[in-house]
C-alpha cells in the first residue's frame, strides 16, 4: 500500500495540472473550487497572500470535499499548522525553508518547496524532499531549463510553476522529470466560474494528450 505522500503525488501526477489560486482577484474560493472540480481538476493550491485565505480554505474544505486542497506561499512553520487546521492537505512554499519543510514532515503532510537554482535542489533533497517547484516566466526557455534540472537531478521530480498559458502547458508536461504543471493562469483576474472551468478543462486535456494519456470527456 502506498504511503500518504506517495498517494498524494500519484494523484497530482495523474491530473498533470495543479492550479495555483490567489483569491485576491478571483471569484469566491468555493466557486473556483467547484469550477475546477467540474473540469476534472480535483486539486488546487490556495495562496496565503490574502487576509481571508485561511477562511477560504476552510470553506472549500467543507463545501467541496472532493478537492485535494493545499495552501501556498507558506513562509513560516506556524502557517503549516494554521493551513492544516483550516482543512489544507498539503503545503507549498516559494523557497526551501528548512523549518517549514520539517514542520510539514512532522505533521506528515506533503510539502512542495520552491527552487530557483541548483543549490536549492540540493538543499531540498538533503531534507528528504523528492518533488520541488521551479518558478518559470510566461515566456522564455522554461522547458529547456527543466530539461537541465531533470538531467542533473534524476531522483527529483519538478513542478514548473508560474503564469503558464494554457497553450504552453503541453510543452512543460512532456518534459522528463515533470510531475505536473502549476499555473496561475487558470483563474485570471475577473474570470467567471464558467471561464475558470473552460480554462481548467483545456489545460487538463492538453496536459494529458501531451503525455499520451488521452484527454477528458467534455
Amino acid at each position: 500500500m502506498p504511503s500518504p505522500l506517495e498517494w498524494f503525488f500519484a494523484q497530482v501526477g495523474a491530473l498533470r495540472v495543479l492550479p495555483l489560486v490567489s483569491l485576491e482577484a478571483s471569484p469566491p474560493g468555493r466557486d473556483v473550487a467547484r469550477a475546477l472540480a467540474v473540469a476534472g481538476l480535483t486539486v488546487m493550491e490556495v495562496s496565503l497572500d490574502s487576509a481571508d485565505a485561511l477562511e477560504a480554505i476552510r470553506e472549500i474544505a467543507q463545501t467541496v470535499p472532493e478537492m485535494l486542497l493545499g495552501a501556498g506561499a507558506v513562509l513560516r512553520p506556524e502557517q503549516v499548522d494554521e493551513a492544516l487546521a483550516a482543512g489544507a492537505r498539503f503545503v507549498g512554499s516559494p523557497t526551501v525553508d528548512r523549518a517549514v519543510i520539517r514542520r510539514a514532515q512532522q505533521r506528515e503532510v506533503p510539502v512542495i518547496p520552491g527552487v530557483a537554482k541548483h543549490a536549492d535542489v540540493i538543499a531540498a533533497a538533503r531534507e528528504g524532499v523528492r518533488v520541488a517547484r521551479l518558478a518559470v516566466g510566461p515566456t522564455g526557455d522554461g522547458p529547456r531549463a527543466l530539461r537541465g534540472y531533470a538531467r542533473l537531478f534524476p531522483s527529483m521530480q519538478f513542478i514548473p510553476a508560474g503564469p503558464i498559458a494554457v497553450a504552453d502547458v503541453p510543452d512543460y508536461a512532456r518534459e522528463p522529470g515533470v510531475l505536473a504543471v502549476a499555473s496561475t493562469r487558470l483563474t485570471p483576474p475577473g474570470a467567471s466560474p464558467a471561464e475558470v472551468e473552460r480554462l481548467a478543462f483545456r489545460a487538463a486535456s492538453a496536459a494529458l494528450r501531451a503525455v499520451g494519456l488521452g484527454s477528458r470527456e467534455a
